[in-house]
Parts: structure tokens; sequence; C-alpha cells
């Protein structure tokens, strides 16, 4: 693996591939941690909408971003589960979509000059 360009990008392939197993226990869990992060983030900012996860990360690995480990640590809220479980998780696959939010956000300055339209 130090030969290789992209070590991180590496490891998720020997996971999705099942050949390391070291490297698929790395992903579970890293995908267990993200899932309880997103979690707290969804209760944080009350995302009753849904959450959208953007970045490459989870849309070069939504295979292992399905696995339960994700929802399981989304879900693992104590009292507050049922709430999570009424939440919608998706995950953003265009790569541009921050770049049309801030180009939007840009316009709306333009032409009205104020951050209400935002």
């Amino acid at each position: 693996m130090n030969a290789t360009k992209d070590p991180p990008a590496m490891l998720s392939q020997l996971a999705l591939e099942k050949k390391a197993p070291i490297c698929e226990q790395a992903m579970s869990l890293f995908v267990a941690i993200y899932g309880a992060e997103a979690g707290n983030c969804a209760l944080k900012f009350m995302s009753l909408g849904g959450i959208f996860i953007g970045g490459s990360i989870a849309a070069k690995n939504i295979p292992l971003m399905k696995r339960p480990e994700f929802l399981e640590g989304f879900f693992d809220k104590g009292r507050m589960r049922p709430l999570l479980e009424s939440i919608p998780v998706k995950i953003v696959l265009n790569d541009d979509a921050g770049l049309l939010g801030a180009a939007r956000y840009a316009c709306l300055q333009k032409a009205f000059g104020s951050a209400q339209w935002a």
C-alpha cells in the first residue's frame, strides 16, 4: 500500500473487494463513526427534511455506506432513535453541488443585494 498514489482509495477498494480483512474492519469502523456523526448533526440541526451527505468519500463508497453499520450508527441515539428513523439520508452524487450552491448565492447577492434570499 506504500507504493500507491492514493492509500485511502486503495483501502476502500480492498474493503469493497473483500481482499484484506483489516481493510474491511477499518472501513466498517469508519462507516459506523460516519453514521454516528451524521446522526449527531441531524439532531443538532433538527434536520427533519433530511440529511444530505456531500463530498467524495461517501459518493465513492456507496456500497459501504449502504451496509448496516452506517444506519445503526446514525440511529443509535437512545430515546431519539424514532426521530432519526424518520429522517431521510441521501448521498449527493453531483461533484459540483457546492460550486452550484455558491454560484446561486452569488447570483442572488448580485441581483438583490441582500442575504435574505439565500
